[in-house]
């Protein structure tokens, strides 16, 4: 039933009760070292009419800690995206991408927990790339820079 109130007008006792929400938390490390990443981004994708879409996100924290909640009790799959391209991106328990992914159960009001990640460094984090004159104008990472993409003038301009 619509509820219609004019300027100023106040209204009481229309309250909601909200189930609790789940969540999903793990911790991220570095396979090299077992040191924890800090600012991996962690994305938790539900699937909607037959689709896997991205539902809630975080970002680990210095310890290499997330937790992704705003879940309803159902089954979701969790990527793990390094923004700054040193490690290698995957989904949970070693998967390389969505459609391969395992599914993950949430209970809402409960942690599903130790949905943790061991990510392999890239071997060539440093990227540059090239000006059509030879310029560098983009650099990510923090590794030597052994490859370059020179980019063509007539690509840029279309």
């Amino acid at each position: 039933m619509p509820l219609t109130l004019g300027v100023g007008a106040a209204a009481e006792g229309i309250d909601a009760a909200l189930d609790p929400a789940g969540q999903i938390s793990g911790t991220v490390t570095s396979a090299a070292d077992g040191t924890p990443i800090e600012g991996m981004w962690i994305t938790s994708y539900a699937n909607l009419l037959g689709f896997w879409e991205p539902w809630f996100g975080a970002t680990t924290d210095a310890e290499g800690n997330y937790t992704v909640g705003g879940m309803r009790t159902g089954t979701y799959k969790i990527e793990f995206f390094d923004g700054e391209g040193l490690y290698a991106n995957e989904f949970w328990n070693n998967k390389p991408s969505l459609k391969r992914a395992n599914g993950i159960g949430v209970t809402a009001g409960l942690e599903t927990a130790g949905i943790d990640a061991v990510l392999e460094p890239l071997p060539n984090p440093g990227v540059v790339i090239q000006s059509p004159a030879g310029t560098p104008t983009w650099a990510r990472g923090t590794g030597p820079a052994h490859s370059s993409i020179g980019v063509k003038d007539r690509l840029i301009n279309r």
